[in-house]
């Protein structure tokens, strides 16, 4: 004997929107035997295994303390982590406004969002900068001004960033914070500044911000 039949309706979700691209800026062109890079590495290492959030993607540039060792990567999760490096990009001076500049543009266009988080990471000092670049001037003369900042997040062809976060210390400054307002167009709470290591964050754990942000988030 047939049973009735019975029909039940089936939802098929859509497929999760990327609302957030994480950038990351990281300066380990430093003179320290090549810590600050060995950091950066394991930042990286981690994402590259972690990253399962489906709202974001990664796109980082890192560069060392030797000449012509800059590279960029991209991360896209999953089980596991799509992991793409790119090897021939030159020796970056991380120290300029327009390699900042150039590199979010990249990041922005490779992978396009709704938000964007920019972290750059090295030493920082105050008022006077951050991101030394040694192999641009062995004399530490070399380093991106608060002002530079501003110019390469205002450069034409960068989209308003929404998260700021200067992974250094001594850079919760409101000299600082000026240099990087948003600009005329972008409403003022769309832009948070962050400058953490003298907070006493973990500096560098991207894995556990990135893997933290919902799509939701705004």
């Amino acid at each position: 004997e047939w049973s009735a039949p019975v029909t039940r309706d089936i939802y098929v979700a859509a497929p999760p929107q990327v609302t957030w691209t994480a950038l990351l800026y990281l300066s380990g062109d430093y003179s320290d035997r090549g810590s600050q890079l060995n950091a950066f590495t394991r930042a990286l290492a981690d994402l590259q295994t972690s990253l399962h959030n489906p709202a974001i993607r990664v796109a980082a540039q890192v560069d060392g303390p030797n000449n012509g060792d800059s590279y960029r990567m991209l991360i896209i999760p999953g089980n596991p982590p799509q992991v793409t490096r790119l090897q021939d990009i030159g020796e970056q001076k991380m120290d300029e406004a327009a390699t900042l500049s150039d590199f979010i543009h990249w990041g922005q266009t490779t992978f396009p969002a709704t938000h964007y988080y920019l972290a750059i990471a090295n030493h920082g000092q105050g008022i006077q900068g951050i991101g030394w670049d040694i192999t641009s001037a062995a004399d530490y003369s070399a380093y991106l001004t608060p002002a530079e900042l501003g110019q390469a997040l205002n450069a034409d062809g960068v989209a308003p960033i929404d998260v700021i976060h200067l992974d250094a210390c001594s850079m919760n400054l409101l000299e600082v914070a000026y240099e990087l307002r948003p600009r005329s167009t972008v409403p003022t709470q769309s832009r948070l500044l962050i400058a953490s290591q003298y907070l006493g964050w973990n500096y560098f754990a991207y894995e556990s911000y990135i893997n933290a942000i919902e799509s939701q988030d705004s």
